[in-house]
């Protein structure tokens, strides 16, 4: 057999030449296929010869072993493991946001799927950024909500504000009964609800109602509007009428009613 009638001047080899070779060889024809000259052989040969000492394990496929899928595993990067993977918390991260329980559960999860560390730490401080800044979200949200609500209770009240919230102080520690470790704990957990402050307000109102709490009550812009509504009714006629002898003395008082109003509002 002339191997040289294979192989031209070039160093390129003819269509089926690996048919010369020994049957076992020939088996391999779909690899033996892609060489189409004496260039290619040699680089073949030089690849090959470099991957020799390396750590060099064969994709499994659905028929492989379990250990055999652990073996490749384990040479592309998976720890023994899944404590190896060693995740905690990040400085940066809430510690009332982290659950230790649901790291662990991740890290057993990253070991199943055959993960590299590089590939669980990546994996989980994606997760871990993208439920801080849903939680950094929520937060601003909660703090728009309670700043608008404020604003709404500063403006409802007016310069009856500070006072309310005396009155609901009064009435939060008649609710503690003198147990100062239980107050802090409530103003620590509702202390800037706008919606809290209202009601321990109107509690500690009934308390000046009833005299329990001696103050000189401040009337809120409502209160003043009701006054005024109330006035007017009662007075309808005198104001309506110029010629009435009480027209001038009723329309002062409403007057000094708007005035009142106005200061009440943090208008005047």
């Amino acid at each position: 057999m002339k191997f040289a009638s294979y192989v031209d001047d070039e160093g390129n080899l003819a269509d089926g030449w690996h048919g010369i070779l020994d049957e076992d060889l020939r088996e391999e024809e779909p690899t033996l296929s892609r060489i189409k000259n004496i260039r290619t052989l040699a680089k073949s040969m030089v690849q090959a010869r470099k991957m020799i000492g390396k750590d060099h394990i064969p994709k499994p496929n659905e028929n492989s072993t379990d250990a055999e899928w652990e073996a490749y595993y384990k040479a592309g990067g998976m720890p023994e493991t899944a404590a190896d993977y060693n995740i905690t918390r990040p400085d940066d991260f809430p510690e009332e946001m982290f659950d230790p329980q649901k790291a662990v559960e991740a890290t057993e999860l990253f070991h199943k799927l055959g993960l590299s560390t590089k590939q669980a730490n990546a994996l989980y401080e994606w997760d871990l950024a993208r439920t801080k800044a849903g939680y950094e979200k929520m937060q601003q949200a909660e703090a728009d909500a309670r700043e608008s609500a404020t604003a709404n209770l500063m403006k409802e009240w007016g310069q009856a504000y500070e006072q309310k919230k005396h009155l609901g102080n009064v009435a939060l520690e008649q609710a503690a009964g003198g147990d100062e470790g239980f107050k802090a704990r409530i103003v620590n957990k509702y202390g800037n609800d706008p919606d809290f402050i209202k009601i321990m307000a109107n509690l500690g109102g009934k308390f000046a109602e009833h005299g329990d709490v001696q103050i000189a009550m401040i009337p809120t812009p409502m209160d003043l509007k009701d006054q005024i509504r109330e006035f007017e009714s009662e007075n309808s006629a005198a104001l309506m009428n110029a010629g009435d002898p009480r027209h001038n003395k009723v329309l002062e008082q409403r007057n000094r009613m708007y005035q009142a109003l106005a200061k009440a509002e943090n208008r005047a």
